[in-house]
């Protein structure tokens, strides 16, 4: 699995984005399918690889896909928002319920955080909810 070609950091930017992607290049995973959360801080001018969220392994997974799907939600409880290739209705409600915008994206990764920043700059041009 090959990461992102960003440095991590240790400061914030902007907002932080999780997204879901099997090899670190592209999003390509529905969000209940991820093991994994790649996490941004993104701002107007840059997108900064923040780190990784693991999931817990299958031998930890509780059988109730709902109960799986709260952990996950957890795991990225201080994300603005989620970038995956499909969000579910039940992990829809879950990020809603804790203010966390859910964007589908099937594509590069650098390609969705952008339409993540410009939604982000078109909301906030017009004093809306992204």
């Amino acid at each position: 699995m090959s990461e992102p070609h960003l440095q991590p950091e240790t400061k914030t930017a902007g907002v932080r984005v999780a997204l879901t992607s099997s090899r670190g290049t592209k999003v390509d995973l529905h969000f209940g399918h991820a093991d994994r959360f790649l996490v941004f801080g993104l701002d107007a001018q840059q997108a900064t690889f923040l780190g990784t969220r693991n999931l817990p392994g299958e031998e930890d997974e509780t059988g109730d896909p709902h109960a799986d799907l709260e952990r996950a939600v957890e795991r990225i409880g201080d994300c603005g928002a989620v970038l995956a290739m499909r969000v579910g209705p039940y992990a829809r409600d879950l990020l809603g319920r804790k203010g966390i915008r859910c964007l589908e994206f099937d594509g590069p990764v650098l390609e969705g955080l952008a339409q993540v920043r410009d939604l982000m700059i078109l909301c906030e041009t017009n004093g809306a909810e992204p």
